[in-house]
Protein backbone atom coordinates (compact mmCIF):
# COMPACT_ATOMS: atom_id res chain seq x y z
CA UNK A 1 0.00 0.00 0.00
CA UNK A 2 1.53 3.30 -1.12
CA UNK A 3 1.28 6.40 1.09
CA UNK A 4 2.94 9.72 0.37
CA UNK A 5 4.79 10.66 3.53
CA UNK A 6 5.01 14.25 2.36
CA UNK A 7 1.16 14.38 2.11
CA UNK A 8 -0.30 14.66 5.66
CA UNK A 9 -3.91 14.40 4.40
CA UNK A 10 -3.29 10.97 2.85
CA UNK A 11 -1.52 9.80 6.00
CA UNK A 12 -4.43 10.93 8.25
CA UNK A 13 -6.96 9.30 5.90
CA UNK A 14 -5.07 6.00 6.23
CA UNK A 15 -5.09 6.24 10.05
CA UNK A 16 -8.82 7.16 10.11
CA UNK A 17 -9.63 4.19 7.86
CA UNK A 18 -7.87 1.80 10.30
CA UNK A 19 -9.78 3.31 13.27
CA UNK A 20 -13.09 3.06 11.41
CA UNK A 21 -12.35 -0.61 10.61
CA UNK A 22 -11.80 -1.32 14.33
CA UNK A 23 -15.08 0.48 15.26
CA UNK A 24 -17.06 -1.49 12.67
CA UNK A 25 -15.75 -4.79 14.08
CA UNK A 26 -16.76 -3.70 17.63
CA UNK A 27 -20.25 -2.76 16.40
CA UNK A 28 -20.60 -6.12 14.63
CA UNK A 29 -19.77 -7.99 17.88
CA UNK A 30 -22.33 -5.85 19.82
CA UNK A 31 -24.99 -6.56 17.19
CA UNK A 32 -24.35 -10.32 17.48
CA UNK A 33 -24.72 -10.13 21.29
CA UNK A 34 -27.98 -8.13 20.94
CA UNK A 35 -29.39 -10.67 18.45
CA UNK A 36 -28.59 -13.51 20.90
CA UNK A 37 -30.48 -11.70 23.72
CA UNK A 38 -33.48 -11.13 21.43
CA UNK A 39 -33.59 -14.85 20.49
CA UNK A 40 -33.46 -15.94 24.17
CA UNK A 41 -36.24 -13.52 25.10
CA UNK A 42 -38.40 -14.71 22.19
CA UNK A 43 -37.93 -18.36 23.29
CA UNK A 44 -39.03 -17.52 26.87
CA UNK A 45 -42.10 -15.59 25.66
CA UNK A 46 -43.07 -18.43 23.33
CA UNK A 47 -42.83 -21.04 26.16
CA UNK A 48 -45.01 -18.90 28.47
CA UNK A 49 -47.57 -18.31 25.70
CA UNK A 50 -47.72 -22.08 24.97
CA UNK A 51 -48.56 -22.81 28.62
CA UNK A 52 -51.29 -20.13 28.65
CA UNK A 53 -52.76 -21.57 25.42
CA UNK A 54 -52.74 -25.10 26.94
CA UNK A 55 -54.57 -23.88 30.07
CA UNK A 56 -57.18 -22.03 27.95
CA UNK A 57 -57.66 -25.14 25.81
CA UNK A 58 -58.32 -27.34 28.86
CA UNK A 59 -60.81 -24.82 30.28
CA UNK A 60 -62.57 -24.67 26.94
CA UNK A 61 -62.75 -28.49 26.80
CA UNK A 62 -64.29 -28.56 30.33
CA UNK A 63 -66.92 -25.95 29.36
CA UNK A 64 -67.77 -27.90 26.20
CA UNK A 65 -68.16 -31.11 28.23
CA UNK A 66 -70.57 -29.37 30.64
CA UNK A 67 -72.57 -27.92 27.76
CA UNK A 68 -72.74 -31.40 26.15
CA UNK A 69 -74.06 -32.94 29.40
CA UNK A 70 -76.65 -30.16 29.84
CA UNK A 71 -77.76 -30.68 26.24
CA UNK A 72 -78.24 -34.41 26.89
CA UNK A 73 -80.33 -33.68 30.05
CA UNK A 74 -82.41 -31.14 28.10
CA UNK A 75 -83.05 -33.74 25.37
CA UNK A 76 -84.16 -36.28 28.01
CA UNK A 77 -86.54 -33.72 29.58
CA UNK A 78 -87.96 -32.94 26.16
CA UNK A 79 -88.56 -36.65 25.53
CA UNK A 80 -90.36 -36.96 28.92
CA UNK A 81 -92.53 -33.94 28.08
CA UNK A 82 -93.41 -35.48 24.71
CA UNK A 83 -94.33 -38.75 26.43
CA UNK A 84 -96.58 -36.85 28.91
CA UNK A 85 -98.24 -35.04 26.02
CA UNK A 86 -98.90 -38.41 24.33
CA UNK A 87 -100.45 -39.82 27.55
CA UNK A 88 -102.59 -36.68 27.92
CA UNK A 89 -103.73 -37.06 24.31
CA UNK A 90 -104.67 -40.73 24.98
CA UNK A 91 -106.61 -39.72 28.14
CA UNK A 92 -108.47 -37.00 26.18
CA UNK A 93 -109.35 -39.56 23.51
CA UNK A 94 -110.71 -41.97 26.17
CA UNK A 95 -112.80 -39.14 27.69
CA UNK A 96 -114.22 -38.34 24.27
CA UNK A 97 -115.04 -42.01 23.76
CA UNK A 98 -116.84 -42.19 27.16
CA UNK A 99 -118.78 -39.06 26.32
CA UNK A 100 -119.84 -40.51 22.97
CA UNK A 101 -120.93 -43.75 24.69
CA UNK A 102 -122.97 -41.76 27.23
CA UNK A 103 -124.70 -39.80 24.46
CA UNK A 104 -125.45 -42.98 22.53
CA UNK A 105 -126.92 -44.68 25.65
CA UNK A 106 -129.10 -41.59 26.32
CA UNK A 107 -130.35 -41.76 22.77
CA UNK A 108 -131.17 -45.47 23.14
CA UNK A 109 -132.98 -44.82 26.45
CA UNK A 110 -135.08 -42.06 24.86
CA UNK A 111 -136.07 -44.41 22.05
CA UNK A 112 -137.10 -47.11 24.54
CA UNK A 113 -139.10 -44.59 26.54
CA UNK A 114 -141.04 -43.48 23.46
CA UNK A 115 -141.72 -47.10 22.51
CA UNK A 116 -143.06 -47.87 25.99
CA UNK A 117 -145.30 -44.84 26.00
CA UNK A 118 -146.87 -45.74 22.69
CA UNK A 119 -147.36 -49.51 23.40
CA UNK A 120 -148.68 -49.56 27.01
CA UNK A 121 -151.67 -48.12 28.63
CA UNK A 122 -151.53 -45.37 31.09
CA UNK A 123 -151.41 -47.84 34.03
CA UNK A 124 -148.90 -49.88 32.37
CA UNK A 125 -147.17 -46.73 31.30
CA UNK A 126 -146.98 -45.57 34.91
CA UNK A 127 -145.64 -48.92 36.03
CA UNK A 128 -143.38 -49.07 33.07
CA UNK A 129 -142.36 -45.52 33.71
CA UNK A 130 -141.55 -46.35 37.29
CA UNK A 131 -139.70 -49.41 36.17
CA UNK A 132 -138.00 -47.41 33.47
CA UNK A 133 -136.96 -44.70 35.94
CA UNK A 134 -135.72 -47.34 38.23
CA UNK A 135 -133.87 -49.09 35.40
CA UNK A 136 -132.51 -45.79 34.16
CA UNK A 137 -131.36 -44.87 37.64
CA UNK A 138 -129.72 -48.23 38.04
CA UNK A 139 -128.25 -47.95 34.55
CA UNK A 140 -127.01 -44.42 35.29
CA UNK A 141 -125.54 -45.60 38.56
CA UNK A 142 -123.84 -48.54 36.85
CA UNK A 143 -122.62 -46.33 33.99
CA UNK A 144 -121.45 -43.67 36.40
CA UNK A 145 -119.67 -46.27 38.51
CA UNK A 146 -118.10 -47.75 35.37
CA UNK A 147 -117.03 -44.32 34.14
CA UNK A 148 -115.61 -43.45 37.53
CA UNK A 149 -113.70 -46.72 37.65
CA UNK A 150 -112.29 -46.16 34.15
CA UNK A 151 -111.45 -42.56 34.92
CA UNK A 152 -109.83 -43.56 38.23
CA UNK A 153 -107.84 -46.24 36.44
CA UNK A 154 -106.73 -43.77 33.81
CA UNK A 155 -105.83 -41.16 36.40
CA UNK A 156 -103.92 -43.74 38.40
CA UNK A 157 -102.08 -44.90 35.29
CA UNK A 158 -101.31 -41.32 34.29
CA UNK A 159 -100.13 -40.54 37.82
CA UNK A 160 -97.85 -43.58 37.74
CA UNK A 161 -96.46 -42.56 34.36
CA UNK A 162 -95.97 -38.98 35.56
CA UNK A 163 -94.35 -40.15 38.81
CA UNK A 164 -92.05 -42.46 36.87
CA UNK A 165 -91.13 -39.63 34.49
CA UNK A 166 -90.54 -37.25 37.40
CA UNK A 167 -88.48 -39.88 39.20
CA UNK A 168 -86.47 -40.56 36.06
CA UNK A 169 -86.00 -36.81 35.54
CA UNK A 170 -84.96 -36.35 39.18
CA UNK A 171 -82.53 -39.26 38.86
CA UNK A 172 -81.11 -37.69 35.69
CA UNK A 173 -80.82 -34.29 37.36
CA UNK A 174 -79.19 -35.91 40.39
CA UNK A 175 -76.77 -37.74 38.10
CA UNK A 176 -76.01 -34.54 36.17
CA UNK A 177 -75.54 -32.69 39.47
CA UNK A 178 -73.18 -35.42 40.72
CA UNK A 179 -71.27 -35.28 37.44
CA UNK A 180 -71.09 -31.50 37.68
CA UNK A 181 -69.75 -31.81 41.24
CA UNK A 182 -67.20 -34.34 40.04
CA UNK A 183 -66.21 -31.97 37.25
CA UNK A 184 -65.93 -29.12 39.74
CA UNK A 185 -63.69 -31.23 41.98
CA UNK A 186 -61.60 -32.23 38.96
CA UNK A 187 -61.43 -28.58 37.92
CA UNK A 188 -60.30 -27.60 41.42
CA UNK A 189 -57.64 -30.31 41.31
CA UNK A 190 -56.60 -29.13 37.85
CA UNK A 191 -56.46 -25.51 39.07
CA UNK A 192 -54.25 -26.54 41.99
CA UNK A 193 -52.02 -28.55 39.68
CA UNK A 194 -51.94 -25.64 37.24
CA UNK A 195 -50.96 -23.27 40.03
CA UNK A 196 -48.19 -25.67 41.04
CA UNK A 197 -47.04 -25.90 37.39
CA UNK A 198 -47.17 -22.12 37.03
CA UNK A 199 -45.15 -21.72 40.19
CA UNK A 200 -42.61 -24.28 38.97
CA UNK A 201 -42.52 -22.60 35.57
CA UNK A 202 -42.06 -19.20 37.18
CA UNK A 203 -39.21 -20.61 39.26
CA UNK A 204 -37.68 -22.12 36.14
CA UNK A 205 -38.05 -18.83 34.27
CA UNK A 206 -36.49 -16.96 37.17
CA UNK A 207 -33.65 -19.48 37.26
CA UNK A 208 -33.19 -19.18 33.47
CA UNK A 209 -33.27 -15.38 33.74
CA UNK A 210 -30.63 -15.48 36.45
CA UNK A 211 -28.55 -17.89 34.36
CA UNK A 212 -28.95 -15.61 31.32
CA UNK A 213 -27.90 -12.59 33.34
CA UNK A 214 -24.84 -14.45 34.63
CA UNK A 215 -24.02 -15.67 31.14
CA UNK A 216 -24.54 -12.18 29.70
CA UNK A 217 -22.25 -10.74 32.35
CA UNK A 218 -19.63 -13.35 31.47
CA UNK A 219 -20.14 -12.59 27.76
CA UNK A 220 -19.83 -8.87 28.44
CA UNK A 221 -16.65 -9.38 30.46
CA UNK A 222 -15.22 -11.65 27.76
CA UNK A 223 -16.29 -9.21 25.07
CA UNK A 224 -14.69 -6.31 26.97
CA UNK A 225 -11.50 -8.32 27.34
CA UNK A 226 -11.57 -9.31 23.67
CA UNK A 227 -12.28 -5.71 22.66
CA UNK A 228 -9.32 -4.46 24.69
CA UNK A 229 -7.16 -7.21 23.21
CA UNK A 230 -8.33 -6.34 19.70
CA UNK A 231 -7.76 -2.64 20.34
CA UNK A 232 -4.19 -3.33 21.47
CA UNK A 233 -3.70 -5.71 18.55
CA UNK A 234 -5.00 -3.22 15.98
CA UNK A 235 -3.02 -0.39 17.56
CA UNK A 236 0.17 -2.42 17.23
CA UNK A 237 -0.90 -3.51 13.74
CA UNK A 238 -1.55 0.10 12.70
CA UNK A 239 1.87 1.11 14.03
CA UNK A 240 3.49 -1.76 12.10
CA UNK A 241 1.55 -0.80 8.96
CA UNK A 242 2.67 2.80 9.30
CA UNK A 243 6.29 1.69 9.64
CA UNK A 244 5.88 -0.66 6.65
CA UNK A 245 4.28 2.15 4.62
CA UNK A 246 7.13 4.47 5.39
CA UNK A 247 9.70 1.80 4.46
CA UNK A 248 7.81 1.02 1.23
CA UNK A 249 7.59 4.71 0.38
CA UNK A 250 11.36 5.18 0.82
CA UNK A 251 12.10 2.01 -1.18
CA UNK A 252 9.71 2.97 -4.01
CA UNK A 253 11.12 6.49 -4.15
CA UNK A 254 14.64 5.09 -4.49
CA UNK A 255 13.42 2.61 -7.15
CA UNK A 256 11.68 5.40 -9.08
CA UNK A 257 14.86 7.55 -8.93
CA UNK A 258 16.96 4.67 -10.28
CA UNK A 259 14.38 3.91 -12.98
CA UNK A 260 14.30 7.55 -14.09
CA UNK A 261 18.08 7.67 -14.34
CA UNK A 262 18.15 4.46 -16.39
CA UNK A 263 15.32 5.73 -18.64
CA UNK A 264 17.13 8.99 -19.26
CA UNK A 265 20.31 7.14 -20.23
CA UNK A 266 18.37 4.80 -22.52
CA UNK A 267 16.53 7.70 -24.17
CA UNK A 268 19.82 9.52 -24.79
CA UNK A 269 21.22 6.40 -26.46
CA UNK A 270 18.06 5.91 -28.56
CA UNK A 271 18.15 9.57 -29.61
CA UNK A 272 21.71 9.17 -30.85
CA UNK A 273 20.69 6.00 -32.75
CA UNK A 274 17.71 7.79 -34.36
CA UNK A 275 19.91 10.67 -35.47
CA UNK A 276 22.40 8.25 -37.00
CA UNK A 277 19.60 6.31 -38.76
CA UNK A 278 18.02 9.49 -40.10
CA UNK A 279 21.37 10.61 -41.53
CA UNK A 280 21.89 7.19 -43.10
CA UNK A 281 18.36 7.14 -44.56
CA UNK A 282 18.79 10.62 -45.95
CA UNK A 283 22.01 9.63 -47.66
CA UNK A 284 20.45 6.38 -48.98
CA UNK A 285 17.45 8.25 -50.39
CA UNK A 286 19.69 10.78 -52.07
CA UNK A 287 21.73 7.98 -53.64
CA UNK A 288 18.55 6.25 -54.89
CA UNK A 289 17.32 9.46 -56.50
CA UNK A 290 20.60 9.76 -58.38
CA UNK A 291 20.50 6.08 -59.50
CA UNK A 292 18.71 5.47 -62.86
CA UNK A 293 17.49 2.04 -61.67
CA UNK A 294 15.32 3.70 -59.07
CA UNK A 295 14.21 6.65 -61.21
CA UNK A 296 11.07 5.85 -63.16
CA UNK A 297 9.51 9.14 -64.28
CA UNK A 298 7.48 8.09 -67.39
CA UNK A 299 6.00 5.01 -69.17
CA UNK A 300 7.89 4.35 -72.43
CA UNK A 301 5.23 1.99 -73.81
CA UNK A 302 4.80 0.92 -77.46
CA UNK A 303 1.46 -0.23 -79.02
CA UNK A 304 1.74 -2.70 -81.95
CA UNK A 305 -1.17 -4.09 -84.00
CA UNK A 306 -1.25 -7.90 -84.61
CA UNK A 307 -3.38 -10.15 -86.83
CA UNK A 308 -6.04 -10.78 -84.16
CA UNK A 309 -5.45 -7.91 -81.75
CA UNK A 310 -2.80 -5.59 -80.28
CA UNK A 311 0.43 -5.93 -78.30
CA UNK A 312 1.64 -3.37 -75.71
CA UNK A 313 5.30 -3.42 -74.59
CA UNK A 314 7.12 -1.39 -71.89
CA UNK A 315 10.62 -1.56 -70.36
CA UNK A 316 10.51 -1.83 -66.53
CA UNK A 317 12.94 -3.14 -63.88
CA UNK A 318 12.17 -6.68 -62.61
CA UNK A 319 11.14 -5.42 -59.15
CA UNK A 320 8.54 -3.08 -60.72
CA UNK A 321 6.78 -5.47 -63.14
CA UNK A 322 3.96 -6.28 -60.70
CA UNK A 323 3.21 -2.58 -60.21
CA UNK A 324 2.22 -2.08 -63.90
CA UNK A 325 -1.49 -2.67 -64.66
CA UNK A 326 -3.50 -2.57 -67.90
CA UNK A 327 -7.15 -1.43 -68.08
CA UNK A 328 -9.31 -1.90 -71.25
CA UNK A 329 -12.65 -0.29 -72.08
CA UNK A 330 -13.81 -0.77 -75.65
CA UNK A 331 -10.93 0.46 -77.86
CA UNK A 332 -9.35 2.50 -75.04
CA UNK A 333 -6.26 1.10 -73.26
CA UNK A 334 -4.94 2.68 -70.08
CA UNK A 335 -1.54 1.68 -68.64
CA UNK A 336 -1.06 2.58 -64.96
CA UNK A 337 1.99 2.34 -62.69
CA UNK A 338 2.07 2.85 -58.90
CA UNK A 339 4.65 2.03 -56.20
CA UNK A 340 5.34 2.79 -52.53
CA UNK A 341 8.79 2.79 -50.99
CA UNK A 342 8.84 2.26 -47.18
CA UNK A 343 11.80 1.64 -44.88
CA UNK A 344 12.11 1.30 -41.07
CA UNK A 345 14.76 3.14 -39.11
CA UNK A 346 17.27 0.72 -37.57
CA UNK A 347 17.43 0.14 -33.77
CA UNK A 348 14.26 2.10 -33.05
CA UNK A 349 11.80 -0.71 -32.32
CA UNK A 350 9.74 0.09 -35.45
CA UNK A 351 8.84 3.61 -34.30
CA UNK A 352 10.72 5.59 -37.05
CA UNK A 353 9.70 5.05 -40.71
CA UNK A 354 10.53 6.49 -44.19
CA UNK A 355 7.84 6.22 -46.94
CA UNK A 356 7.45 7.52 -50.59
CA UNK A 357 4.58 6.94 -53.10
CA UNK A 358 4.58 7.37 -56.95
CA UNK A 359 1.92 6.86 -59.67
CA UNK A 360 2.08 7.26 -63.51
CA UNK A 361 -0.39 6.48 -66.36
CA UNK A 362 -0.57 6.51 -70.18
CA UNK A 363 -3.55 5.96 -72.56
CA UNK A 364 -3.73 4.37 -76.06
CA UNK A 365 -6.46 3.83 -78.72
CA UNK A 366 -6.72 0.50 -80.62
CA UNK A 367 -8.18 0.22 -84.16
CA UNK A 368 -10.75 -2.36 -83.00
CA UNK A 369 -12.74 -3.15 -79.91
CA UNK A 370 -10.77 -5.40 -77.55
CA UNK A 371 -11.73 -8.29 -75.24
CA UNK A 372 -10.60 -7.48 -71.64
CA UNK A 373 -10.78 -11.18 -70.68
CA UNK A 374 -8.08 -12.13 -73.22
CA UNK A 375 -5.23 -10.14 -71.62
CA UNK A 376 -1.96 -12.11 -71.37
CA UNK A 377 1.15 -10.78 -69.62
CA UNK A 378 4.79 -11.86 -70.20
CA UNK A 379 8.17 -10.51 -69.03
CA UNK A 380 11.49 -11.20 -70.78
CA UNK A 381 14.79 -9.32 -70.99
CA UNK A 382 13.54 -6.31 -69.04
CA UNK A 383 10.43 -5.90 -71.27
CA UNK A 384 6.88 -6.35 -69.97
CA UNK A 385 4.45 -7.35 -72.78
CA UNK A 386 0.60 -7.36 -72.73
CA UNK A 387 -1.22 -9.26 -75.54
CA UNK A 388 -4.93 -8.61 -76.12
CA UNK A 389 -7.23 -10.12 -78.78
CA UNK A 390 -10.01 -8.32 -80.62
CA UNK A 391 -13.55 -8.81 -79.40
Amino acid sequence: MKVDQNNPAAYHRQVSEAQRQLTQEDMAALRQLHEFHKKQKAKMQKSHQDEIDLMNLRQFQARMEKQRELAQVSEQLTAIREQGREESAKLTAMQEQLKNNYIRQNQETAAIREAYQQALTEDFQRKAQNLMHKGLAEQDAIRHQTDMQMLTEQLRHQRQVTEQALAHQAARQEQALNQSRVRERENEIFQRQLQILQKDHFNQLEHMRQMNEDRNQRYAANYQEQAEHLRDHYTQRRFDQEQALQDNFRRHRQEMTDSLEKAQARMQQELVNVQRQAAYLKQTTSDQLQDAFYRFEKLPATLTETADGVQLSIKVPPHEKNNVLLHIHGRELRLAFSRRVEQKLADTGGQGRYARSESLSQEFTAPHILDPRSIKQTYANGVLTFTVRNA
